[in-house]
């Protein structure tokens, strides 16, 4: 908070990438169609990692997939709660420096990014990603490449679906 804060700018970049709940429930539309009142839930719980799992995840058939995506969306949702709990009620009396714990969600969203990409068909998303923010970053600076970035993957794509005829969610 001590160096120059531009609001409309934090606005956008919150907007932005708070809309990918959005991206993931179009992508979870035919997964949940059939869980009856358990989607809600499913809705309601999903995060980052529940949303990488449940749409990754390939039982085997005799499993019940709504329970299954139902499990892990509770099993999500739980460890988040129990851990924010738990680090407000004892966060300040652990006093450990751990050295390189900052990279943990680096590492996460990294191996996130590789499973995605390792099962994906096209790669255009995650080498539009990559480029847009190497791009931004070389051309605008560490401050707002981030906006920069993610509007001209949200471009890129608009661009493909006009060009290719295909309606947006198709």
């Amino acid at each position: 908070m001590t160096k120059a804060f531009n609001p409309l700018v934090a606005f956008v970049v919150a907007l932005i990438v708070n809309s990918r709940h959005f991206f993931y429930g179009l992508s979870m539309l035919e997964k949940y169609q059939n869980a009856g009142s358990a989607k809600f839930f499913l809705i309601y719980g999903m995060s980052d990692e529940t949303f990488m799992v449940n749409y990754s995840l390939r039982p085997p058939k005799q499993l019940n997939l709504t329970r299954c995506y139902l499990y892990v969306t509770i099993f999500d949702y739980f460890a988040w709660a129990l851990g924010s709990m738990l680090g407000g009620l004892f966060g300040n009396i652990i006093n450990i420096e751990v050295e390189g714990l900052s990279f943990i969600m680096t590492a996460l969203f990294l191996v996130l990014f590789l499973e995605q990409f390792l099962n994906e068909e096209s790669h255009l998303s995650s080498f539009s990603g990559f480029i847009c923010g190497v791009l931004a970053l070389i051309f605008i600076g560490g401050q707002n490449f981030i906006l920069v970035a993610i509007l001209g993957v949200v471009a890129i794509f608009l661009i493909q679906n006009y060009l290719c005829g295909k309606k947006v969610g198709a």
